[in-house]
């Protein structure tokens, strides 16, 4: 069984590593939850001080195929990854996720848990920023993948449409609670988007559009949520992002 702490599941310690003369830049080392077990439970503190018995630290991880990953408090949102201070560069980060090679490691949903990003979701996320025309947007935008805003949030594409105006693309695949969660993050990716863009009006406006896209759209309570605050749902055909991920692996 996964230890538990604030109510939830986790995999993975990490330590902090001070810069030192001949390392100046800070550094970081995880260890899965069944090393740092047997570790500890082998560990002879002084005076009967151990360790064993803690459960008040926790800490999910998103790896990166760059050699970086996203810490994460376990008791904050599972879909939440976006305060770019958390993104951190792994020592030991192919030892611990050795599936993440071209990519971002399997997660439990879409979004990440204990993991990373699914191929699903980076599948999609690619397609969109490479064909603005698939979400409703002209040809000529300009995409942005994981753009960054000021607070640290993350959409998930982001279009230039000209010097004052632009879109916010959250990617989702299929599933209603899932569709939900994008609609309620298009929201505030766009308001964001209009203080970025120097926009007054923080709801839907001519400026600055918000959407979500997945593979499957036809959820009613997602529907009627997006359209009262005028999100457009857009259906994203698997064969077109299976075609367009076939394209780039042969190029």
């Amino acid at each position: 069984a996964l230890p538990v702490i604030n109510g939830g599941e986790f995999d993975w310690y990490v330590f902090a590593v001070e810069p030192r003369r001949e390392v100046p830049e800070p550094h970081y080392l995880i260890l899965h939850h069944t090393t740092m077990k047997s570790l500890v439970l082998d560990f002879k503190a002084p005076r009967g001080r151990n360790w064993r018995d803690q459960d008040h630290w926790m800490a999910n991880i998103r790896p990166f195929s760059d050699g970086t990953a996203y810490f994460r408090w376990g008791d904050e949102p599972a879909n939440d990854f976006g305060n770019r201070s958390r993104r951190f560069k792994l020592d030991n980060l192919a030892d611990q996720f050795p599936d993440a090679q071209g990519g971002q490691v399997s997660e439990k949903s879409n979004h990440g848990t204990a993991g990373g990003e699914s191929e699903s979701h980076k599948q999609i996320k690619t397609f969109v920023a490479a064909h603005p025309e698939a979400v409703g947007l002209a040809a000529s935008a300009v995409s942005e993948v994981e753009h960054g805003f000021l607070s640290g949030d993350m959409v998930d594409v982001w279009f230039k449409l000209g010097r004052d105006r632009g879109s916010v693309v959250e990617v989702e695949v299929s599933g209603a609670q899932d569709l939900l969660i994008g609609v309620h993050q298009a929201i505030k990716y766009r308001a964001l988007a209009a203080v970025e863009l120097g926009v007054l009006a923080l709801g839907p406006s001519p400026e600055v559009d918000a959407a979500v896209a997945a593979h499957a759209v036809d959820y009613r309570e997602a529907q009627e949520l997006a359209v009262k605050y005028q999100v457009r749902l857009v259906a994203v055909s698997a064969a077109a992002v299976a075609e367009c991920k076939e394209r780039h692996q042969h190029r």
